[in-house]
């Protein structure tokens, strides 16, 4: 039987983990997160506890073209988000609004990074033309799921 794979891919904190495991748990399979693979070093803020000094070196001491450059390395091919939904979401999760300018001013590296990282990914997919599933921030979970479900089948 040949190995089937979806490989889903988008800028930081788009929901690609939720949506892969539902469709993992949809078809019985196994899911693989690439955060687990590589090396990245995470996002510059914690949810509890302290940001690790290794994560706030790396935003601190690399230029945005570098933290991008990195990202590309850590994954192949991933899938666009919409700039504003993804600041956004980005901002509510760190804090954005209650942090100082030391902690913004690394979020914002970080917004830079992942936008960087977005404009690069849709140069790819453009060059590419691989099977895409176009979403935007109004699309469920469970509608993913049933479009790649749609995607996979007509393949």
């Amino acid at each position: 039987m040949a190995a089937r794979v979806f490989l889903l891919g988008g800028t930081s904190h788009t929901g690609k983990s939720t949506t892969a495991r539902a469709l993992a748990d949809r078809l019985g399979w196994d899911c693989v997160s690439t955060d687990r693979l590589g090396r990245h070093p995470g996002r510059p803020w914690a949810d509890d506890g302290p940001v690790p000094d290794h994560v706030l070196r790396h935003y601190r001491t690399l230029p945005v073209d570098e933290l991008t450059a990195g990202q590309l390395r850590h994954y192949e091919r991933l899938w666009p988000a919409v700039a504003d939904l993804v600041t956004a979401r980005i901002h509510a999760a760190s804090r954005y609004a209650e942090a100082g300018d030391d902690q913004r001013a690394v979020v914002d590296s970080f917004v830079g990074r992942t936008l960087g990282y977005q404009r690069a990914v849709v140069a790819a997919v453009r060059r590419h033309h691989p099977p895409t599933v176009e979403v935007d921030e109004t699309t469920s979970t469970d509608a993913l799921v049933a479009r790649c479900l749609r995607l996979a089948a007509s393949h």
